[in-house]
């Protein structure tokens, strides 16, 4: 009896052990992600708290499992063998190892899809495959396009349509062409941009939204222009900027969208007609740069459409009245794990806005898994252009 108690004693000490480990890289990812969310962390502190994540991630983990061993609980089961601070620490990732993050794995396979989406249909176009080679240009980071698997060059191509209530019988059939995260960088080259925008003009938009994250390098200031002159739509091409942008020269990046047609929609609203409706189309890049939109002149009974580079905004377009919102930002994780799902994401709210269709209130938020990426690296999440269908 005694050697049958001990083993189950061993057993559960290794099970403490995997659950602390596992708690151990969930907070410490966690507190990254939020991190990136925050608007008024400077780029500088990021960049340092990252370094720290890394060296956490790589070091401490490691060093945190050797002072446990070493000090006698693994061999014992004796939880007051460990410090008190070890003992609060362990503790927080014990739980979240072994309750929260199984909970959210499992939240994460029962969610549904809002019931306002009617249809999903997509294919995948191999820009590589179509120039005859992958197109990667003289930006850093160009190792990371040539390891296995990455599938930043299998662009999804996608038709979704939703049924909004509020929609105007008269606006039914209405499309949007929601285009984000192009990132230039020089890494993805020139000739992927284009191709990008070639489908997009073969999608036959009513309108094009573009949710921020465009220039990431200086010298592909002049990709800008160049490229959204290209945009077709019939009535409008509009756009907002995202934390990338605020910090290479966005009033640069603004002129050129200008220039080029694009409306900016950068804390504002605009009231358009469209077969005889109005429709309010607003944007925001906060909380990095301008404000959130000032809707108290805005005609009350229309459809009302936001563009927010992150979908972390939502709560406060379902308190405003939004019917759609459109973000970006997130690139739906960009690494997607079988099983776990995303691990890094930019945002307050963790993973929960990864990609895809979310129903708050009554706002429909559609996130993009975005074009491009700084890191171009993808596994199990393809960049997307989405062409969105509205219903009544």
């Amino acid at each position: 009896m005694r050697l049958e108690f001990l083993r189950l004693v061993n057993i559960l000490v290794l099970l403490t052990l995997l659950a602390f480990l596992v708690g151990h890289v969930a907070i410490t990812v966690t507190a990254l992600n939020v991190s990136y969310g925050q608007g008024w962390i400077s780029r500088i502190v990021l960049k340092g708290f990252r370094v720290v994540h890394d060296l956490w991630m790589v070091a401490g983990t490691p060093w945190l499992a050797w002072v446990i061993f070493r000090s006698g609980f693994v061999a014992s089961g004796d939880w007051l063998l460990l410090t008190p601070l070890l003992q609060a620490y362990t503790l927080c990732c014990v739980v979240t190892g072994a309750v929260a993050v199984p909970g959210v794995v499992i939240l994460r396979w029962r969610r549904r899809l809002p019931a306002a989406q009617l249809s999903n249909h997509s294919h995948t176009i191999d820009i590589a495959a179509q120039l005859g080679r992958r197109p990667i240009g003289s930006g850093s980071h160009q190792f990371m396009v040539r390891w296995p698997w990455n599938e930043q060059f299998q662009l999804e191509v996608i038709e979704r349509t939703y049924r909004l209530p509020r929609l105007p019988a008269e606006l039914d059939g209405l499309s949007i062409l929601h285009l984000s995260d192009l990132h230039f960088t020089g890494t993805i080259g020139f000739k992927y941009f284009e191709r990008v925008i070639e489908q997009a003009n073969q999608l036959d938009c009513d309108l094009v939204a573009f949710t921020g994250d465009l220039v990431d390098r200086p010298t592909c200031h002049e990709w800008v222009p160049q490229l959204f002159a290209r945009l077709k739509s019939r009535h409008g091409v509009f756009a907002i900027l995202g934390n990338h942008d605020s910090w290479c020269d966005h009033d640069r990046i603004r002129r050129d969208l200008t220039a080029a047609g694009v409306r900016m929609l950068s804390g504002r609203w605009e009231s358009i007609q469209l077969r005889g409706q109005p429709l309010v189309i607003a944007g925001t890049e906060y909380p990095w740069m301008g404000r959130l939109p000032d809707l108290s002149a805005a005609p009350r009974d229309a459809f009302r459409l936001l563009l927010s580079h992150t979908p972390d905004n939502a709560p406060w377009a379902a308190r405003a009245g939004f019917d759609l919102m459109l973000a970006g930002h997130n690139h739906g994780g960009q690494v997607r794990l079988p099983v776990v799902g995303p691990v890094f994401m930019p945002s307050r709210y963790g993973r929960h806005f990864d990609m895809g269709a979310f129903q708050i209130g009554r706002t429909l938020m559609h996130v993009s898994r975005g074009v491009s990426g700084k890191h171009p690296y993808r596994f199990g999440c393809k960049p997307e252009l989405t062409k969105i269908v509205l219903a009544n």
